[in-house]
């Protein structure tokens, strides 16, 4: 995102996309593509986490490992509703004509873009069209995401079950799995699904100024948050970061020692 992401709103009726990040002031063709590949990474995100939960629903669930071909079909299925939104919005863009500059440029007027009646690069298009489009993938994403909620109910009562019979190291694993299963089902809903929404429902003239700017916060702490659960959550991998971060004072005492030896 800090290379070519975007910000959008609506204003008048019309869906505008400004590119932000290094490549901020770009043509309309390298914007759209990468407004293109920004949105099938983030739905195309969601049907990944589905694809996942489902891999180790059969597996921990039904005892049943999927073949790599089986696992690459199912993420190519997963990406079906996402590569058809896409496409579609890539062909409403440019098939729609682009309004008078005067009139353009008004839209962004009195926003954040506005530098003394000088503007960025930017393209809009009438919302309307889009609602109906955007409710479809929405609706695909809230499907994706049940699958998700379904999988990991599953296999958290499965490994309950079969606690009893698990020895305390394996119960601790399993607990540890359980955490880290729990946060990676619910952390693409902050970073992930809410950003979404708040930039959907701005198409249907709903503004929320507030929660955009949270949402900003969370997508740059999300990655953060995530490290820290897993280092304390799962002792393997804590062990293995507190190792590299101490291996080189164990290397220096050890050569302290050896000096205040010789001498």
């Amino acid at each position: 995102m800090s290379l070519a992401g975007h910000y959008s709103d609506v204003v008048n009726g019309y869906y505008y996309v400004v590119t932000i990040g290094i490549f901020d002031d770009v043509s309309f063709y390298p914007s759209l593509l990468s407004l293109i590949v920004e949105l099938f990474l983030i739905y195309g995100y969601v049907s990944n986490l589905a694809v996942q939960f489902l891999y180790r629903f059969f597996l921990l669930c039904r005892n049943k490992s999927m073949s790599l071909l089986q696992f690459v079909l199912l993420v190519l299925i997963g990406y079906i509703p996402t590569l058809i939104y896409v496409i579609w919005i890539l062909q409403y863009v440019i098939s729609t004509p682009e309004l008078p500059s005067d009139e353009q440029n008004a839209i962004l007027k009195d926003t954040v873009f506005d530098h003394n009646g000088r503007y960025p690069q930017f393209f809009a298009r009438p919302a309307d069209p889009l609602q109906e489009k955007v409710l479809a993938i929405v609706a695909v994403c809230v499907i994706y995401y049940i699958i998700v909620i379904l999988c990991i109910s599953a296999v958290y009562c499965s490994m309950l079950t079969l606690r009893k019979s698990m020895s305390k190291s394996t119960q601790q694993a399993h607990r540890q799995l359980n955490i880290i299963l729990c946060f990676e089902a619910f952390v693409p809903l902050f970073s992930v699904i809410i950003p979404v929404l708040v930039d959907i429902v701005a198409i249907f003239d709903i503004s929320l100024p507030l929660l955009r700017n949270l949402c900003s916060i969370m997508i740059i702490l999300t990655p953060v948050f995530t490290a820290i659960v897993k280092m304390v959550s799962v002792k393997a991998y804590r062990q293995s970061i507190v190792g590299i971060f101490c291996f080189d004072n164990r290397k220096q005492a050890g050569a302290s020692t050896s000096l205040v030896t010789v001498y």
